[in-house]
């Protein structure tokens, strides 16, 4: 065991995780991890060191929601790209 990330407590506030799917490293100059949060329909954001940066998305169907997001992915471009279950598309950041 190496180091562990969120707040230990499943919930919805700054840093705490609800059923994280997938991660994805940003390679770039940040280095910062994102967590995808199916249960809570957004993306949380935390440094390499485990702190909470910020998080973004909400539940609903619009292109800065999501509705279960599962998976994540950047590019050798530094683009990241999030699979939405429930609404059957990807979105591109």
């Amino acid at each position: 065991f190496l180091d562990k990330f969120g707040i230990r407590l499943r919930g919805s506030s700054p840093g705490q995780l609800n059923r994280p799917h997938g991660i994805a490293i940003d390679t770039g100059a940040t280095g910062l991890v994102y967590a995808v949060e199916w249960a809570n329909n957004r993306i949380s954001v935390f440094t390499n060191k485990g702190e909470f940066v910020n998080s973004f998305g909400s539940e609903g169907s619009s292109i800065d929601q999501f509705s279960a997001p599962y998976d994540l992915t950047f590019d050798k471009d530094g683009f990241l790209y999030v699979c939405d279950y429930n609404t059957s598309r990807i979105v591109v950041y």
